[in-house]
């Protein structure tokens, strides 16, 4: 019975490393449904919400969710869903020109 406590303890605290380590580096999350930004989770700046708005209303993209997370010190942006290569490297190009300080600076904000 100790044991299985033990064991059972032992998977808790695994499990809720992986998630705080997963999550440590994500800036932060938007989904985006016929061009608009419909929820936003994490840390980014209005000016940078804007200009990935401007990438995904361009087109207009119907479903996607973009997510910025910390990879080798910089912002790095992985986005999937019905977006082409050349608007992922449209949203790699604006995520870039945001320093990383300015954008963890950013309140925390949960819409949507």
């Amino acid at each position: 019975m100790a044991g299985t406590v033990l064991l059972a303890s032992g998977v808790a605290v695994v499990l809720a490393l992986l998630f705080i380590t997963r999550n440590a580096s994500r800036l932060f999350v938007v989904v985006v449904h016929s061009g608009r930004v419909v929820r936003l989770r994490g840390r980014a700046p209005q000016g940078l919400v804007g200009d990935i708005t401007d990438v995904v209303r361009q087109r207009p993209v119907h479903s996607a969710t973009i997510t910025v997370s910390v990879r080798d010190r910089a912002a790095a942006v992985n986005a999937s869903g019905d977006v082409t290569d050349a608007e992922r490297q449209r949203l790699r190009n604006v995520v870039a020109a945001w320093p990383l300080a300015k954008i963890r600076a950013a309140p925390y904000r949960s819409v949507g």
